[in-house]
């Protein structure tokens, strides 16, 4: 089975997410911080299959999480979510470590949308 991990700082998003993706038969791991998300990421015996990243959040940074991602090989898809238009210069940082502007979705994000990108980064329907 697929797993996503989910990584936002809003509860209430991850909890929407979580519920949607699983209805679709998806696995779901949800966390509120790209510390508790790097944790999960760098564990010998991690399962996630993609990431689903808020930009700006308390403490680590989801460009800081990707870039964590990159220094510990650790290549797997990721779509960005965030409510920023002008985060500073994450587009470009993100193009730099080989990911593209179609990895970013802007909330309010659609859930069709989502799970498109989904599946079109998994390589599934």
């Amino acid at each position: 089975m697929t797993t996503i991990l989910v990584v936002d700082d809003e509860t209430e998003l991850i909890i929407i997410l979580k519920n949607f993706l699983r209805r679709q038969g998806l696995s779901v791991v949800g966390v509120e911080s790209g510390k508790a998300a790097l944790k999960i990421l760098e564990a010998k015996d991690s399962k996630i299959d993609l990431v689903i990243l808020d930009m700006k959040m308390p403490g680590i940074k989801g460009i800081t999480v990707i870039e964590k991602m990159k220094e510990n090989n650790i290549n797997l898809p990721v779509i960005v979510v965030t409510g920023s238009l002008n985060y500073s210069g994450f587009v470009e940082r993100m193009l730099e470590l080989g990911y593209s502007e179609n990895d970013i979705l802007f909330k309010p994000i659609s859930l069709f949308s989502l799970l498109t990108l989904i599946y079109k980064k998994l390589g599934t329907k």
